[in-house]
């Protein structure tokens, strides 16, 4: 579990040290809505090796 303030910044400092990354997508936030918009919809899925995006729900039925 890895939690900080923007989304973006948090998930990418994970990839950069190489971890695999799931983010619940109904569980994160930014100070800036339309740019927590941009990086759930335009860049995380654009680092789809490194990054899957799931909602609590989904990762809670996986386990």
């Amino acid at each position: 579990m890895f939690s900080g303030v923007e989304t973006d910044a948090c998930v990418l400092d994970a990839v950069d040290l190489g971890f695999a990354v799931t983010v619940a997508t109904d569980a994160v936030a930014s100070s800036d809505p339309a740019a927590h918009e941009a990086v759930l919809n335009h860049v995380l899925p654009r680092l789809a090796q490194q990054v899957r995006l799931m909602t609590t729900a989904e990762i809670f039925a996986a386990a």
